[in-house]
């Protein structure tokens, strides 16, 4: 298998690597529009709960990625999100956070060593205890909120930085060859669906609509539990967190796990497998030693990509139908985590790690990532939204 890389293209060139801190030009994101053009969105301000619902970056490409132009992302309303098997588009909302200031909050449930303080959702009157969407169709071509119905006992919401954080779909929306949706989800702490149990880290919860969204089914939790035997740090780690989903050429289930990236102390990134259609998984296998939001995408010609990172970004292929076997990682940046020379630079990280990837044919896969080391005229390096392709010959 021969893997073709398209040169880096800069979409949009930001703020100074060595004094913009954390969170500007970070947690790209990347739409194919119904007439082909390219756009790509992504955070501008800090990486923080009392950001959530601020407007991103967005640019747009018509000529495959080789030049952008800056847009508003409401030029778009409608028009993003995932295209579903009956037409319509399907788009996760995150609205804003409530100030905690004058709340009445009930008694909480736990708090985490991260500071966040957790929440049952059905004992606050101002949260919902659901998600939102976003739909376009032809009724609603614009696109409107909607509320899911989400069938997950013990439903949980959090505070942290002075604001509540309503609950909100935290994972890519996933498409089924049956034409089912997943969510590969994430809490930033647990509880055990059967008994209410609280748990004081990250966990994963992947659930299932087989109406187009409207309700998600809860199928399968997973439950960080701290092993040392393989991860000496693991007491300290965050959790199962972010984490993607594919479906393998041979009809099992795949998904990449994270379990840290507080930089430098990256913990390892993991692979699950189903063979029962997302009911029961796999001991988890170590895939790298580091990996924040992995990105899975499944190419119709039956090559599965992998995209993570910090410190670095990788690249990892395979083309097992199985998706056991992956090939060696290609590093497209290099990062070996040296301290930072100031509080505010992130210039030693390279990247934030964090990529989004979408099918443009069956052979061709787009890459939004992010770029630290980026010099502009004056030889500054700037923190930078980027754009590649992969193709496999």
């Amino acid at each position: 298998m021969k893997l073709l890389f398209s040169d880096p293209v800069v979409v949009s060139m930001g703020p100074d690597s060595r004094t913009a801190g954390w969170g500007p030009y970070q947690f790209p994101n990347l739409f194919v529009l119904d007439d082909g053009r390219l756009v790509y969105t992504f955070n501008v301000g800090a990486d923080s709960e009392t950001a959530y619902g601020s407007e991103p970056g967005c640019y747009v490409s018509a000529d495959g990625g080789r030049t952008w132009s800056p847009r508003r992302e409401k030029d778009f309303s409608g028009k993003l999100g995932v295209k579903l098997p009956n037409g319509d588009r399907l788009a996760p909302y995150c609205g804003p956070s409530i100030p905690l200031d004058g709340l009445k909050l009930p008694k909480p449930i736990g708090s985490t060593w991260l500071g966040h303080t957790i929440y049952l959702a059905n004992e606050i009157d101002c949260c919902e205890t659901t998600w939102s969407f976003i739909r376009a169709n032809a009724e609603s071509p614009e696109g409107r909120r909607e509320l899911a119905k989400v069938n997950q006992p013990y439903f949980m919401v959090r505070s942290c930085q002075g604001v509540l954080v309503p609950p909100s779909p935290r994972g890519r929306l996933r498409i089924a060859p049956d034409g089912a949706l997943w969510m590969p989800h994430y809490y930033l702490a647990g509880t055990n669906p059967g008994n209410g149990g609280f748990i004081p880290y990250l966990c994963n919860y992947l659930f299932r609509s087989t109406d187009m969204g409207r309700t998600w089914d809860l199928m399968s939790w997973l439950p960080y539990v701290p092993d040392t035997d393989v991860d000496p740090l693991a007491f300290s780690r965050e959790g199962y967190g972010e984490n993607d989903l594919a479906f393998a050429p041979d009809g099992s289930m795949i998904r990449l796990i994270r379990t840290d990236g507080c930089y430098p102390r990256n913990g390892p990134c993991y692979l699950t497998r189903s063979v029962d259609g997302g009911r029961t998984w796999s001991p988890l296998e170590r895939f790298d030693d580091h990996g924040v939001w992995p990105c899975l995408l499944a190419l119709p010609c039956g090559v599965t990509l992998a995209a993570y990172g910090r410190p670095g970004l990788h690249i990892r292929a395979t083309d097992d139908p199985a998706c056991l076997k992956w090939e060696p990682p290609v590093e497209w940046i290099h990062s070996d985590g040296r301290p930072e020379s100031s509080p505010r630079s992130v210039l030693a990280q390279g990247t934030c790690g964090y990529t989004n990837m979408v099918a443009l044919n069956d052979r061709t896969a787009a890459v939004a990532y992010s770029d630290f080391r980026i010099p502009d005229e004056q030889g500054v390096p700037r923190k930078c939204m980027m754009f590649r392709t992969i193709t496999v010959e």
